[in-house]
């Protein structure tokens, strides 16, 4: 996340990502900066405006009553729905491309299946939690090779993965399919969660003991180790 401010630290321009090169649509950091540099120079007014439109925003937003209330069945229920409608039923997973795992969903989920498992909603529950962690498991989000889960899927089919890896997905993930296996007995499920914590012990654990937050999409030492992982499961065939 990069924002700019003006002298007097207000945000006038934010983005979420800008690559050090023009690419996939994408304009170059450099180029963002020249642009935000030419525009307040000759439409300093047009930011002005922008910049009163962010802070009243974000002031409104601060100021918005507390509305919290205790989470009752109707709560439950109403987010259940919810995901409900947006469900993939032939290819799991929420709404469409692109399509990322969603973890504290399916873990919602299978609560909501256990507060009453033989309702027809709460088996709905479990089924959409089940389909999805299938098809995650199969498709390519799911780094076959060198173990873990890719950050998300560019398809809707779980087939195209972007490439970077996130600690935090993986042990989620890993709880989330660790969750269906107790529920369901399935040992597909337990060998994906192996899968998983077998990754992170061996790629994103540190010699000093702490854990790596992620594993770069562009990293060459992360894609030299999967080429040689690649290989040696070739010579291995």
């Amino acid at each position: 996340m990069s924002v700019w401010l003006t002298p007097q630290l207000e945000p006038f321009v934010g983005g979420t990502y800008f690559p050090p090169e023009d690419r996939f649509g994408h304009p170059a950091f450099k180029r963002v900066l020249q642009r935000i540099a030419e525009a307040w120079k000759n439409d300093r007014e047009k930011f002005r405006a922008r910049e009163r439109t962010i802070v009243d925003a974000l002031r409104e937003a601060a100021e918005r009553p507390d509305v919290s209330r205790k989470i009752d069945a109707a709560i439950l229920e109403s987010a259940y729905q919810q995901f409900a409608r947006t469900f993939d039923a032939h290819e799991g997973g929420f709404g469409g491309a692109p399509k990322f795992p969603r973890p504290v969903t399916l873990n919602f989920l299978t609560r909501f299946h256990a507060r009453n498992p033989d309702s027809d909603s709460g088996q709905h529950a479990l089924e959409m939690v089940l389909l999805t962690l299938r098809k995650m498991a199969a498709g390519g989000m799911h780094d076959h090779i060198g173990g873990g889960f890719h950050r998300y899927s560019v398809d809707a089919y779980w087939h195209v993965p972007h490439f970077e890896k996130m600690l935090y997905d993986q042990a989620q993930l890993a709880g989330a399919y660790l969750d269906a296996f107790q529920i369901t007995g399935d040992a597909e499920f337990a060998a994906t969660a192996r899968d998983i914590l077998d990754y992170v012990r061996r790629d994103m654990t540190s010699p000093e003991g702490g854990f790596y937050s992620a594993e770069d999409a562009d990293s060459p030492v992360a894609v030299a180790a999967v080429y040689d992982r690649r290989e040696s499961g070739n010579r291995r065939s």
